[in-house]
């Protein structure tokens, strides 16, 4: 079965997300694009009808002058068929309009032919082209066409504003449903999308509660649990064959290292005051205080990934995250000999505190400062680690805010290297302090790496812890005389 990628498939919704974003925008502008126009082609309609109105008013107000007074301009001769003609103009030139309803239609008609008779029988009487008896029949009915005239176009504008009305709230009603029908099949594209999104989220969840209970019962020596399942994700699947890999190895450790320990303390009732006993008895000590930090590291992590995994908001950093942990726990799982440089030491806690920074959002500043030229040292493997951990659990436990850790390694051309792990925290205790140096500690971390700089480097000085005010100190000083090889590397 092909493993699919945690981030690729994030990313792969977070793209379809984007694209459905766009689309609903898309379609949201076009809709109203298209409600403009409409609104447009009625506010032209409305134009024109208006037009149509000015233009009888242009007729009664000519005709007007001449009917009260006797008189007609001469300068107004061309303005009553100038507004007869554009009143047919418009009329003719809006068709769609004026039959869009049987009443526009009727009442357009009646204009214009109401408006194109008056006109035609106005100028009759202007220029006598009727006997004198006649005339005054005439004017009376052109006094009264013009009343029609009025009233027609009146219902011809009572007949529009009834028709826009219309328009419009079909306009409104129809863009209505569309938005409606875009927005509901927006929703359901989103509840879609999501389903899926909330079911994986659910799976990582339920995997790593799995791994942490796994981790828990590692912590409590209980190395016949059953192998955690692999899934479908290239990242758990990758994590769960690191964990199960290691709880293999570890319990292979154990079985061997409790076997060399009989070993030891069977030879060591016989000849103690020899060297190679002692020696024998300080390898197979220090294998075992290696093999106790590993599920040491491995539950608090675990428990680090399970916490951010079940707290964060963006995934892609879980992703990352996870990516990253995997890495650093495999590199635990590689790592056979007694020691390694210490620059390689350096960059297992670059991520081991890439790790807290995701976790404590802020809370606590990491300071890590080193010299550009440090000579070739060694270390334990996995030695600074705890003494971060143990600032950050003990040292700035009650800090919500403003702590500070500082890290800084530098060389000394007569000394060897120095490594100084400080903290503004409340500080240690002068009897824990005195407890560490005698290796007395119950704790696996702090008590672990000293002890086992004390098995590589000889120098009394190797490791020194002061109470700074306020904070806490450990001084670790790697002498390159005081260095003698512990295990498989010598």
């Amino acid at each position: 079965m092909k493993l699919r990628s945690l981030k690729s498939y994030f990313y792969q919704n977070m793209l379809i997300l984007c694209l459905l974003g766009l689309l609903f925008f898309t379609a949201q502008r076009a809709m109203r694009s298209m409600q403009k126009r409409e609104f447009d082609g009625l506010q032209r309609n409305e134009m024109v009808v208006n037009a149509i109105a000015d233009e009888v008013e242009r007729i009664k107000a000519c005709s007007t002058s001449y009917l009260k007074y006797g008189v007609y301009p001469f300068m107004q001769t061309e303005q009553l068929p100038s507004a007869k003609e554009n009143l047919s103009r418009l009329i003719n030139e809006n068709t769609e309009l004026f039959t869009s309803t049987a009443g526009l239609l009727l009442y357009s008609r009646i204009v214009d032919q109401t408006a194109t008779t008056l006109v035609d029988t106005f100028f009759d009487e202007i220029y006598h082209k009727m006997d004198r008896p006649e005339i005054f029949d005439r004017i009376m009915y052109i006094e009264s066409g013009f009343l029609v005239l009025q009233s027609e176009m009146t219902a011809l504008l009572s007949e529009y504003l009834s028709y826009s009305s219309d328009q419009l709230e079909k306009i409104n009603s129809r863009f209505e449903r569309y938005n409606l029908l875009i927005s509901t099949l927006f929703i359901l594209l989103i509840i879609i999308l999501l389903t899926p999104m909330v079911v994986t989220s659910r799976d990582i969840v339920k995997r790593f509660t799995t791994i942490e209970s796994a981790s828990e019962a590692l912590s409590r020596q209980q190395w016949d649990t059953p192998d955690i399942e692999l899934g479908k994700y290239q990242e758990l699947t990758h994590t769960a064959m690191v964990f199960n890999d290691m709880k293999k190895i570890i319990r292979k450790d154990i079985e061997e290292l409790q076997a060399n320990i009989d070993l030891t303390q069977r030879l060591a009732e016989k000849t103690l005051e020899t060297e190679r006993q002692k020696r024998l008895i300080e390898e197979t000590r220090y294998h075992l205080l290696q093999a106790q930090i590993n599920p040491h590291f491995l539950f608090n992590t675990l428990n680090l990934i399970v916490r951010q995994i079940q707290l964060a908001e963006d995934r892609n950093i879980t992703a990352n995250l996870l990516i990253a942990t995997s890495s650093l726990l495999r590199k635990s799982i590689e790592i056979r000999t007694n020691t390694i440089p210490l620059s390689e030491e350096l960059r297992l806690l670059d991520s081991y505190i890439t790790i807290q920074k995701a976790r404590l959002d802020r809370r606590i500043e990491f300071c890590l400062e080193v010299s550009d030229e440090l000579p070739e040292m060694v270390i334990p493997p996995f030695t600074l680690q705890p003494l971060v951990e143990n600032a950050i659990l003990h040292g700035l436990k009650d800090k919500s805010c403003d702590g500070r850790i500082e890290i800084q390694v530098f060389a000394d051309e007569d000394e060897g290297v120095y490594i100084s792990v400080t903290d503004n925290g409340v500080g240690i205790e002068e009897k824990v302090i005195e407890k560490a140096m005698k290796e007395e500690l119950k704790s696996h971390g702090l008590q672990n790496s000293i002890s086992r700089l004390k098995l590589i480097y000889s120098n009394s000085d190797v490791v020194r812890i002061v109470r700074d005010n306020p904070g806490t100190g450990i001084i670790i000083h790697l002498e390159r005389e005081a260095y003698h090889a512990q295990g498989p590397d010598r």
